[in-house]
């Protein structure tokens, strides 16, 4: 299994727009929101496995 780093899934997400394959865009971008959301869990006291289910509104 390959695990991509946040610039590396943006990275992804672009070029499957420019390609046309926006289901991959969407999949590669969903993986981006969780990883950022996994990184700033420690500033709001939340374990990173949750980063999921944090809501920031």
């Amino acid at each position: 299994m390959t695990v991509f780093t946040p610039p590396e899934r943006a990275l992804h997400v672009r070029s499957s727009i420019e390609r046309g394959r926006s289901w991959q865009a969407e999949h590669m971008l969903g993986g981006l929101r969780n990883a950022v959301l996994s990184l700033i869990c420690p500033r709001h006291g939340v374990p990173a496995v949750q980063g999921r289910s944090l809501h920031l509104g």
